[in-house]
C-alpha cells in the first residue's frame, strides 16, 4: 500500500495563503487570485531553500500583514460601486411603499373612535390585506438587489437574502392559507414564526447594508424597511405589562400602525431613489457610483 507524501512546510504555507485569499472580494480573486498564489509559492520556495524555516516565516508574516491591508482596501473600493436595478423593478418597489402606506392608513382607521362608529371599520379590515402584495413587492425588490450585487456581498450576504426570500414566501403562503381556510385553529400562531424570521432577516440585511451600500444614497433606508416591524413584534410582548383590555388592544394597533407607516415611507422613498438611479443610468448608459 502506497503512503501519501507528507506536506512540506512551503506547501503548508501555500495552503494557508489560499485561505488568506478569501479575504479579498470575489471579483478580485477571480482576476488575480491565481497569479497571487503563484507569486507567493515562488517566494516561499526561494525563502525556504535559502534561509530555511526562519525565511519562510518571515515571508509568511510579511505577506499576512500585506494581505490584511490590501484586502481591506479592495473591499472598501469594491463596495462603493452601485449597480442600479431595472426601472420596472424600481416602480414595483414604489408600489410596495404605496401599499404599505395604505395598510398604515387602514390601521389608523381602527385607532380613531369616530371612524370606528361608521362603516370604515370593515373597510379598514379589507385594506389591511393589501399588506400581502406589499410584501410581494418587497420580495421582488430584495431579489433584484441580490441579483445585482450577489458577487460582492459574500456567502453571509447571499445567505441572508436567500433566507429572506424563503421566510417571506412561506409567510405569504400561510397568509393566503389563513384566508382560504378561514382562520383554522393554531394557524395564526404558526404563521407568526416565518413572519418573525422574515422581519429579523430584513433587519439584519438593513444593518449589513450600512457597510455593503447597495443603494446609490441613503443606505439606511433598508434598515427602516426591516427594523420597525421587528420592534413592533418585540414591544407587543410587553404590552400586557402596561395595559389591559381595550387599552392593550389599542396600544398594539398603535405599534403596528407606526411600523407600517415607517416601513411604507421608507419603501416609498426607496422606490424613488431606485427609480431616479435607473433613469440616470438609462440616460447615460453607464453604472452609477455610490454616494453614501
Amino acid at each position: 500500500m502506497t503512503t501519501r507524501p507528507r506536506p512540506t512546510m512551503p506547501n503548508i504555507a501555500e495552503r494557508g495563503y489560499q485561505l488568506l485569499l478569501l479575504l479579498y472580494p470575489p471579483d478580485h480573486r477571480a482576476e488575480y487570485g491565481y497569479w497571487m498564489a503563484q507569486a507567493f509559492r515562488d517566494l516561499c520556495r526561494d525563502a525556504y531553500r535559502d534561509h530555511g524555516l526562519i525565511g519562510l516565516l518571515e515571508v509568511w508574516l510579511r505577506t499576512f500583514i500585506d494581505a490584511l491591508l490590501t484586502a481591506y482596501q479592495e473591499r472598501r473600493r469594491t463596495v462603493n460601486v452601485f449597480k442600479p436595478v431595472a426601472l420596472r423593478g424600481a416602480w414595483i418597489t414604489l408600489l410596495g411603499g404605496v401599499l404599505l402606506l395604505i395598510g398604515a392608513a387602514a390601521q389608523s382607521i381602527v385607532l380613531i373612535p369616530f371612524w370606528q362608529r361608521w362603516r370604515y371599520q370593515s373597510m379598514s379590515e379589507s385594506l389591511w390585506w393589501l399588506i400581502f402584495p406589499a410584501i410581494l413587492c418587497l420580495l421582488f425588490t430584495y431579489w433584484q438587489l441580490y441579483r445585482q450585487h450577489a458577487g460582492r456581498i459574500g456567502v453571509w450576504g447571499r445567505g441572508l437574502f436567500n433566507a429572506a426570500t424563503i421566510f417571506g414566501s412561506i409567510s405569504l403562503l400561510m397568509m393566503v392559507g389563513l384566508v382560504v381556510l378561514k382562520d383554522p385553529p393554531g394557524w395564526w400562531d404558526a404563521m407568526m414564526i416565518p413572519c418573525i424570521l422574515y422581519v429579523i432577516t430584513l433587519a439584519i440585511i438593513g444593518l449589513e447594508n450600512l457597510h455593503w451600500k447597495l443603494l446609490p444614497r441613503w443606505n439606511f433606508l433598508l434598515l427602516l424597511v426591516g427594523l420597525p416591524m421587528l420592534l413592533a413584534i418585540l414591544l407587543q410582548q410587553f404590552v400586557g405589562y402596561v395595559a389591559i383590555g381595550q387599552a392593550a388592544d389599542d396600544l398594539e394597533r398603535l405599534l403596528y400602525f407606526l411600523a407600517y407607516l415607517v416601513m411604507g415611507l421608507a419603501s416609498f422613498v426607496l422606490g424613488i431613489v431606485l427609480t431616479l438611479a435607473a433613469r440616470v443610468n438609462a440616460g447615460r448608459g453607464s453604472p452609477s457610483v455610490n454616494q453614501g
